[in-house]
């Protein structure tokens, strides 16, 4: 019997930098210590396309990831849930906090909706992650310069 399996190259590549920026803002989000029930929705973005001349300006994955260590993470992500849980703690129902990394070229937000007493002990919450969209990278193509 034949299978066909991916290979090693056909594999997507994990940035984990990447990874670890969208997945600490869920975890905290989804864990934080008020009594609340919410939806929430966390979207990394480029943050200029363009530099001031008009020239594409490209976001490598690779270099974020390695830009994305642990005192950047909270550096990022530290500020935006320190304001959606001071806010929540006073009773906003809905909250919307964004940071912007111009060295890193990207813009990193949380918005909390639909923020009400939870009736339970367990709070119910639920998010959309939309993490930073790198499609058309192809390494192979760009290792050799064509």
């Amino acid at each position: 019997m034949n299978s066909i399996l991916p290979s090693r190259s056909t594999r997507p590549i994990e940035w984990m930098g990447l990874s670890a920026l969208t997945d600490q803002l869920r975890e905290s989000l989804m864990n934080l210590d008020v009594p609340l029930d919410y939806e929430f929705e966390v979207d990394v973005d480029q943050l200029e396309r363009f530099d001031e001349r008009g020239i594409l300006r490209y976001v490598h994955p690779a270099t974020l990831a390695r830009a994305l260590n642990v005192s950047k993470l909270t550096a990022i992500n530290g500020p935006i849930l320190e304001e959606v849980t001071a806010r929540l703690t006073v009773g906003a129902t809905s909250v919307q906090s964004q940071t912007e990394e111009r060295d890193l070229n990207i813009r990193v937000s949380a918005a909390v909706k639909r923020a009400t007493r939870s009736a339970t002990n367990l709070p119910a919450r639920r998010g959309l992650i939309s993490p930073l969209g790198l499609t058309g990278y192809a390494p192979r193509r760009c290792s050799n310069g064509s």
